[in-house]
């Protein structure tokens, strides 16, 4: 209950005097996997208060721990997004494309991290062997960039022509074979 009080009336009390959007922004994302958070700490402690037996305290612990992991990914996923769409903003504002580049990179990446990571925790917490599927993903990866290494390196290029933008649309340009084009 306190936690609710502080994240709904004061924390929101206190963003609404400050100047900006990214602190209300921040607070309204924050809100519920904070009190997610403070509800699944408050249930474990309870839970390990009773003294419940071995075997079935230690599935409890992994069911609250699991559920711990889920609250703080989504979390990092929500706060990822608000931040990314703030850094976007931004990047609006500037004329270089490197950043808009950056940012569209991010996007793409962000959920893949945050889900790669909270997975592997969950499977290292319910006893799977990770390293072992590690090792196997790195060999496939390996497999997969040698075999795709000039796609890989063209969408590199891509990546790099999108951010250097070494010519603008309508500007003139010889190409290798000495023919003139208008891009």
């Amino acid at each position: 209950f306190a936690a609710y009080f502080v994240l709904t009336f004061v924390l929101r009390w206190i963003a609404h005097r400050l100047p900006g959007e990214l602190d209300n922004a921040l607070l309204s994302v924050a809100r519920k996997p904070l009190l997610a958070f403070c509800i699944a700490i408050g249930l474990n402690n309870t839970l390990h208060a009773l003294e419940l037996p071995a075997d079935i305290d230690s599935s409890v612990q992994r069911v609250i721990t699991s559920g711990i992991v889920f609250i703080v990914a989504w979390f990092v996923w929500r706060l990822g997004g608000v931040l990314l769409h703030h850094f976007q903003l931004l990047a609006v504002e500037t004329e270089a494309r490197v950043d808009d580049v950056a940012v569209a990179i991010a996007r793409l990446l962000t959920p893949v991290i945050i889900v790669s990571v909270a997975g592997v925790m969950l499977l290292s917490l319910w006893g799977i062997d990770v390293g072992a599927a590690l090792a196997g993903a790195g060999i496939l990866g390996l497999i997969i960039g040698l075999a795709l290494q000039d796609t890989l390196g063209n969408i590199i290029a891509g990546i790099s022509i999108l951010a250097d933008e070494p010519f603008t649309p309508g500007e003139l340009i010889q190409l290798p074979d000495s023919r003139l084009c208008r891009v």
